[in-house]
């Protein structure tokens, strides 16, 4: 099934012996994603918002269509609810610089977990910083998973500021969101932030019936674009909260003496947007809807699970992440061989994986490796890539070992 949608992406046409298995980084585009971006800068060009004129009228009307288009996605009440980012990074570091230095407190707890990319953790180091909070940190099991009872014991009516992942880009385990949200309103009364960066593409997601607060995730791991990204929030939140950076585009009015903010989402989307990229945000989405999440679910739970039957039979790999509820994301270190000298050996045999920290250092800490391999599946990647995988690794523990 999954060979016939490797004709999307002309990039396997440009390359087409590569075998690209680090879709948790970024995703190939489709050909729908670029041509697209195409039509818009070859017909429709023109800044939004701003002109009166008709083909400035016609990019705005095609630019919200796609804030429209991420509602439904992702099932917000409001349209006016989808602020658009640069990416999760920058989302992420907008709630807790707009929320943070406006709620937290002295004294304030803010909770994440151990298995948090470098963006959930950093932006919430800082403003616990300045505002003098405590940062707390949820352990996970060897396998992988939350510690849910730790996680309990760690809220209280101190926690201001839960923040997690959806699904960790290291492990691949899909967190209980809901449970953890529903933990997070029983014993506190913080917001609740979910990282989805890499679930988005990969499972459906309904902000409503998850009940989170904000909800961050990036285009360019759903298909689309780099520099654009979406943040969720719910609209009383994001009405109560401050312009996270000021200019253009945000304002109501400007005097030397005052000024007056636009509503949301004007009011954090200051300067000219990325326009093109937000098209071609929306063609992501078309062509996610296209193929359905059924069909995406399907093909990645079967890639995941020979992959995890191919490793485990090979001597000295060591899986780190084998959580019972994961998506198609495989970690893994070799004995005696470096995680750089296994991704230089891959490349040599013109596979794609991810060696390094993934940008999660105090996961690697976690299970006392300073790196990992890393093969990350998508639907249209096959079994025969799978099997590729596998004959580059036992060439590789031949020749180091």
């Amino acid at each position: 099934m999954s060979k016939q949608y490797k004709s999307d992406f002309k990039i396997f046409d440009a390359h087409p012996n590569f075998i690209y298995l680090d879709n948790t980084a970024t995703t190939p585009k489709p050909k729908l994603v670029v041509d697209t971006m195409c039509d818009f800068l070859n017909n429709d060009n023109a800044t939004v918002h701003r002109g009166i004129y008709g083909l400035s009228q016609k990019a705005t009307d095609r630019c919200e269509a796609v804030r429209d288009k991420v509602k439904t996605f992702i099932n917000a009440e409001r349209s006016e609810e989808i602020i658009f980012t640069k990416g999760t990074t920058e989302a992420i570091n907008l709630v807790a610089e707009s929320y943070g230095s406006t709620v937290l407190e002295k004294g304030d707890d803010i909770l994440i977990t151990t298995m948090e990319h470098h963006a959930n953790i950093v932006p919430w180091q800082i403003i616990a910083k300045k505002m003098g909070c405590s940062l707390k940190v949820c352990p996970i099991s060897e396998s992988g998973e939350l510690d849910i009872a730790a996680f309990e014991a760690l809220l209280s009516n101190k926690t201001k500021v839960v923040a997690f992942v959806h699904i960790s880009n290291v492990l691949g385990t899909i967190n209980p969101v809901s449970e953890l949200i529903a933990l997070s309103r029983k014993k506190s009364n913080a917001i609740v932030l979910v990282d989805g960066a890499q679930a988005i593409a990969h499972i459906p997601v309904d902000v409503q019936a998850l009940d989170c607060d904000f909800y961050v995730f990036s285009g360019h791991k759903m298909y689309g674009p780099t520099g654009v990204g979406v943040l969720y929030g719910k609209k009383a939140l994001l009405d109560a909260m401050p312009p996270y950076q000021s200019g253009g585009d945000m304002i109501e009015s400007v005097t030397f003496e005052k000024t007056t903010f636009a509503k949301v989402p004007a009011k954090f989307e200051a300067g000219t947007p990325m326009i093109a990229e937000i098209i071609g945000l929306g063609a992501a989405i078309d062509y996610i809807n296209s193929i359905s999440f059924d069909v995406i679910q399907h093909s990645e739970k079967a890639l995941l699970s020979d992959a995890v039957e191919r490793l485990s039979t090979l001597n000295g790999i060591r899986l780190i992440g084998t959580a019972a509820h994961k998506e198609a994301i495989v970690s893994f270190v070799v004995d005696s061989i470096h995680p750089h000298d296994v991704g230089t050996w891959m490349d040599q045999e013109n596979i794609a994986v991810r060696v390094g920290h993934h940008c999660a250092q105090p996961l690697m800490t976690r299970y006392n490796v300073p790196a990992t391999v890393r093969a990350s599946f998508c639907f249209y990647n096959t079994i025969n890539e799978v099997e590729a995988l596998v004959d580059a690794l036992k060439k590789a523990q031949e020749y180091f070992l």
